[in-house]
């Protein structure tokens, strides 16, 4: 059996391939061009990919392929219409990063609420050693506790982040774009409303063609403006962020990820008040 990993890079340098070689043959690239797809998986039985498409076009002269493995839990790369046609299985990787996206969130929420960069930056200057008071308050920031946490999406994500903002002292509402879930513990409440009445939004949501732009720039009018929005999921894209935040007052926002990663930084891009990851 020929195997091809060909994002590998995007696994860690810490990522062990030994289990893979005594399957068959193993072929590892660390990063793979879109236009290099279709000859490195020519013949090959299996193949493991996290971000790239796999679709007709990349996949129309491996014939060979019986399996795709996708490295991650998003699988919006993968056209499964194809899959089907061809009969290729596709398998994901689920529930590993509840814990630590729950985490990311708040990381991203107290980075932007408590103006840590600002207050890091004031210190490191050293403009607190020439400081008349213990104190500076140049930037104010408040407490969780009593803020409104909207959550786009009650799945296993979700479920951690609202009972984590409970324990902070939060009211939690959330909805649910696919419909499926319906949690007593929690408000439920339609988009507007969730929008016009959070201080925090935060998605969990996969990406479908229903949540594709769900947060577009009309939803970011309807937010406070005070609001911190935290995106976990690819609902939107660097224009409509620029649009929202060079129009609108608020510029406070965390993302894990966007339509496309990483993104080209702007002049605009530069005074956001924003944390990202991948």
């Amino acid at each position: 059996m020929n195997i091809v990993f060909l994002e590998a890079g995007n696994l860690g340098d810490d990522m062990r391939f030994d289990r893979f070689f005594e399957l068959g043959e193993v072929q590892v690239y660390t990063q793979t061009p879109e236009d290099k797809i279709a000859e490195r998986v020519a013949q090959a039985d299996a193949v493991l990919v996290n971000k790239l498409p796999m679709n007709e076009s990349t996949l129309g002269g491996a014939e060979f392929v019986k399996y795709i493995g996708v490295t991650a839990t998003g699988t919006n790369n993968i056209d499964y219409e194809y899959m089907k046609k061809r009969g290729i299985t596709v398998t994901n990787v689920a529930g590993y990063s509840t814990d630590v996206v729950a985490q990311h969130t708040f990381a991203m929420v107290l980075y932007l609420l408590e103006n840590l960069r600002y207050y890091d930056d004031y210190v490191r200057s050293g403009d607190y050693c020439h400081s008349k008071s213990f104190c500076h308050m140049d930037r104010r920031f408040c407490e969780l506790a009593g803020k409104t946490w909207g959550i786009i999406g009650l799945g296993a994500i979700g479920k951690k982040v609202a009972a984590i903002a409970g324990a902070f002292g939060c009211r939690v509402i959330y909805c649910s774009p696919s419909g499926k879930n319906n949690n007593a513990d929690y408000e439920q409440v339609d988009f507007d409303t969730l929008l016009a009445e959070s201080d925090i939004v935060s998605v969990h949501t996969p990406l479908t063609e229903k949540t594709y732009h769900m947060m577009d720039y009309d939803a970011f009018c309807k937010m406070k403006e005070s609001a911190i929005f935290i995106n976990v999921a690819r609902l939107w894209t660097k224009k409509i962020c620029t649009r929202r935040c060079t129009r609108r007052k608020s510029r406070r926002q965390g993302s894990m990820c966007w339509s496309r990663s990483p993104w080209i930084r702007t002049a605009r891009c530069a005074s956001w008040t924003t944390t990202t990851g991948c």
